[in-house]
């Protein structure tokens, strides 16, 4: 196997069936489509639809087919109604959904989290290339490029240019075909999470994406109406897919205003259950939190160490729930317990009922030494002369303040258009405007 595994109780198997947390309970089978086995056109049904105080009731009925081109294959076609909310989740919340649909595109097309089922034998000359099931699509890609030996040794397995992909068919990130990137202020609605509360593109505002996403992937913020589907304008709940995990949703809010990290893993029964150890873009190890979709602001599911090996530290440095409850005591095998009462971390023996404790002093924090600079290339080096990453990522453009990039093995200094894959394209930089580089249409650009 290619990736080594730390397993803690029992591993999530890689054959999780796609609606295996809280299932879907609002799916039914229907003959109200136009006949066909395989895709040939997107058919899709809202006017049973009602929105109200930021909420989506009522029926869709579609064939579950993608409304453009550029598909990997033909994908396969399904006639269903989804009822939103769905009765699973139409409650307090939060809810928490391993893999599957986890709602569906205004074109009634499968939306799903950010975990992947599993993919087999996934290099191009070498064998194995083993992706387990569990991961998000982006950190599968990340480990099996350093596996197989670059990216052009991956086979084509991974998401297409809209952000989907499978013979059924479903997105897993930014609807990025559905809906005008360019277009000034908050993007429009893009689908509906299977708990009835809207999805929406990537922007807050014009080019501006938002800041204070729950570990859900939503917040409470104003959305624009939207007469096609009799959204009226207000300040509401809402989700965003995202460039960043969870890239969809990492949880359903349900009737919460706010989803912490906490909560997110509290309403789960898959995380801290497996460990997989995996590697990032750079080539280097981290442990992944095996079907925990509850991430924080860097994209990490758990506070292992790389191998997934090692122990966190002990108990009371640990100042928030999640973290506490994967923490050891230091002087014993027994897990720490959060203390509701005092907000903090300990061992078992520290958190029985005290009678009013007196507060206790904290220690003068000591000064933090700043920490060692990487050597940086001087300002006339030329990207093209460093062959290490880190100093690639330190160094810029002789020509510009624009910063080199690590491009398949090598640093250089590109603009967006020069990128042919999503992946590459994310890291890059416009040389004018010196934001991010955007993948639409298949295309990397400014």
């Amino acid at each position: 196997m290619a990736f080594s595994r730390k397993v803690v109780a029992a591993l999530i198997a890689s054959s999780v069936a796609s609606s295996q947390a809280q299932g879907i309970a609002g799916e039914e089978a229907s003959d109200a489509c136009p006949q066909m086995t395989t895709c040939e056109y997107n058919f899709h049904d809202t006017s049973s639809l009602t929105w109200a105080e930021g909420r989506f009731s009522g029926k869709m009925l579609t064939n579950l087919c993608p409304a453009h081109d550029g598909l990997r294959g033909t994908p396969n076609a399904d006639c269903i109604t989804q009822t939103f909310p769905d009765p699973n989740y139409d409650g307090a919340g939060p809810y928490h959904q391993v893999r599957g649909r986890i709602g569906l595109t205004m074109n009634g097309v499968n939306i799903y989290g950010p975990l992947e089922a599993g993919f087999e034998d996934s290099c191009v000359s070498t064998p194995g290339g083993h992706c387990v099931g569990g991961l998000d699509v982006v950190t599968c890609e990340n480990s099996l490029i350093h596996i197989c030996g670059g990216a052009d040794q991956v086979a084509a397995a991974f998401l297409d240019s809209c952000g989907g992909h499978a013979r059924t068919y479903h997105y897993h990130g930014d609807i990025a075909c559905d809906y005008d990137h360019n277009a000034a202020g908050h993007s429009p609605i893009v689908g509906i999470a299977l708990d009835g509360i809207p999805i929406y593109g990537l922007n807050e505002d014009t080019d501006t994406y938002p800041s204070d996403l729950d570990a859900c992937g939503g917040h409470i913020g104003p959305v624009p109406a939207d007469d096609r589907y009799g959204i009226q304008a207000g300040t509401y709940y809402h989700y965003h897919v995202s460039m960043k995990l969870p890239y969809t949703l990492g949880c359903f809010a349900g009737q919460q205003q706010h989803v912490s990290i906490d909560d997110c893993k509290e309403s789960s029964r898959y995380c801290g259950v497996g460990y997989v150890t995996v590697f990032d873009e750079f080539g280097d190890e981290f442990c992944y939190d095996d079907d925990c979709s509850c991430y924080d602001a860097d994209g990490r599911n758990n506070y292992l160490s790389a191998d997934c090996s090692a122990p966190p530290p002990d108990c009371t440095t640990f100042m928030t729930r999640a973290m506490c409850r994967e923490a050891t005591c230091a002087d014993s095998d027994t897990s720490c317990v959060w203390n509701r009462d005092s907000g903090s971390c300990g061992c078992g023996d520290v958190q029985a009922p005290q009678p009013t404790p007196r507060p206790t002093p904290q220690p003068t924090p000591q000064p933090t030494p700043r920490p060692t600079p990487r050597p940086t290339p001087p300002p006339s080096a030329n990207c093209y002369d460093i062959t290490e990453r880190a100093a690639c990522r330190d160094a810029t453009c002789p020509d510009s303040d624009i910063s080199c990039t690590w491009k398949d093995g090598a640093c250089s200094c590109s603009d967006c258009t020069s990128f042919t894959t999503r992946r590459t394209c994310r890291s890059a930089t416009c040389p004018e405007t010196g934001s991010k580089c955007v993948w639409r249409n298949r295309a990397c650009s400014c």
